[in-house]
Formats: C-alpha cells, sequence, structure tokens
C-alpha cells in the first residue's frame, strides 16, 4: 500500500534488489578489508554504533513517551502524529529529545573519520537483507536493500549536499508503507493495538541507518562550509561547536 494506492511488485524483482544490495556491499568491504579490518576502524565502528543508538534512542523516545502518556490519561490510545491537538505533546516533546540527543551526540561524538558512520550505516541494513531471505521474506528484505544501494551511490557524488540527498532517497520505500492516516485508522477502527515498545523498536531499526549516514556526511570538510552544519553545530542545537577542521577527516 502506497499512499492508499495498491501497488505489487514481483516476488523475483524484490530478491534481485536484495541480492545487489548484498553484494555490492561484500564488494565494497572486499576492495577495503584491509583498512575495514583493522583494530582501530573496528574500535570506532562499535564505538560509532553504540553513541547512534543510544542519541536515535533518545531522540525518538519523545514522541512514544507522549503516546504512553496521553494514554493513561484518556485511556485511549493517541497515535504520535500532528493531526490533531492531542497529537500536540508528541511533536513538542519529540522536538525537545531530539535536540537533547543532537547535544548528546555532539559532546560524545566517537569519531571524526566518516569511514565508520558508513561502515555501520551500510552493515545494519545489509544484515537486516540477509536475514529477510534466509526467512524468505524478500519484500522486508527490499525496504532494507534500497537504503543500502542507496548509501553506496552516494559515493559516486562529490558534492556534500548531493551525497546526502542520493543517500536519504533510500528513505523512499518507508515513506510508502503507510501513511500516518492509514495509522489513525488502523488505531482507531481497526483495533489493531501495537505495543509501543513494538513500534519504537520498528522505528528505531528503520531511522537508525540514516542516523548514521547523515553522520557520515556530516564528517566531511565541506559540511563546514554549511550554514545548515553551522545551525546544527552551534550552541543553540548541537552544543559547544569543535574546533575549526574538527569534523573534517583526515
Amino acid at each position: 500500500m502506497a499512499f492508499g494506492l495498491g501497488t505489487v511488485v514481483p516476488g523475483a524483482v524484490l530478491e534481485e534488489i536484495d541480492l545487489a544490495a548484498i553484494l555490492g556491499v561484500s564488494l565494497l568491504l572486499l576492495l577495503h578489508l584491509r583498512r575495514v579490518a583493522s583494530a582501530r576502524v573496528l574500535g570506532e565502528t562499535v564505538r560509532v554504533l553504540i553513541v547512534g543508538a543510544a542519541a536515535t534512542a533518545l531522540g525518538l523516545s519523545g514522541l512514544f513517551a507522549s503516546e504512553v502518556l496521553m494514554e493513561r490519561i484518556h485511556k485511549v490510545r493517541h497515535p504520535g502524529w500532528p493531526t490533531d491537538a492531542a497529537s500536540r505533546p508528541a511533536v513538542l516533546l519529540t522536538l525537545l529529545t531530539g535536540w537533547l540527543a543532537l547535544k548528546l551526540f555532539r559532546r560524545i561524538k566517537p569519531t571524526v573519520d566518516p569511514g565508520p558512520y558508513f561502515a555501520g550505516a551500510l552493515l545494519l541494513p545489509a544484515a537486516g537483507v540477509a536475514l529477510a531471505l534466509r526467512r524468505g521474506w524478500p519484500e522486508l528484505g527490499a525496504i532494507a536493500a534500497i537504503p543500502a544501494l542507496a548509501f553506496m551511490l552516494s559515493r559516486f557524488v562529490e558534492s556534500t549536499a548531493r551525497k546526502m540527498a542520493v543517500g536519504l532517497l533510500g528513505a523512499v520505500p518507508l515513506l510508502l508503507l503507510m501513511t500516518p492516516d492509514d495509522y489513525r485508522v488502523a488505531l482507531d477502527l481497526g483495533g489493531i493495538e501495537t505495543p509501543v515498545a513494538a513500534q519504537f523498536a520498528a522505528l528505531f531499526l528503520a531511522l537508525f541507518p540514516f542516523v548514521l549516514f547523515l553522520a557520515h556526511v556530516a564528517a566531511f570538510q565541506d559540511c563546514l562550509h554549511s550554514p545548515v552544519w553551522w545551525g546544527l553545530s552551534g550552541p543553540w542545537l548541537g552544543g559547544v561547536s569543535w574546533p575549526p577542521g574538527a569534523c573534517c577527516s583526515s
């Protein structure tokens, strides 16, 4: 279901997309095996995953904390979408926790090298594709494969802004799965109540690779000359700025 329109993609096409992502990630790892297999890069990648996961979880917590609070007060589940007055606290709390997450990440940034962020952004969806193929779910595998393919395609773009745009195109399948109205109908009319923990886990797994990809792009030297970067890294949003050149890759 895509924006209320039914779409059908043959299973063979989905499997080819999955295999293309696995093959692309495997070839990229082989080309950079000597660098990727070093103890320093492996350690930085682990730190990137830990810090990135903590920041992502903190950023998403406001959306679900508001829903839990509304359920306890009104005894009714409220979807965390900005479509009515009841969901406004969710928007405010999400903005607050997102701001706190950005400050946290800026203060304990694990590395200034863009490589470990890119490795994490690729390995997570690739693992999802492999798991989906093993379980016989090519549809779910394709959802994870497209971001991986978009991230790899961004390597062929020099401009930082275009690199980010190409990578974020991988989020299109996620946007096509369900609209906010579909979510409201499922809760209000369909009687479908997914546990908040399951919603949080699903959204976390979907967004975490994109968080790592954005951190990867932000580690390039060109980002220092972007007004958007200075806004994100300034004292109001990102906390105390790093010294000049700190986010550049060596």
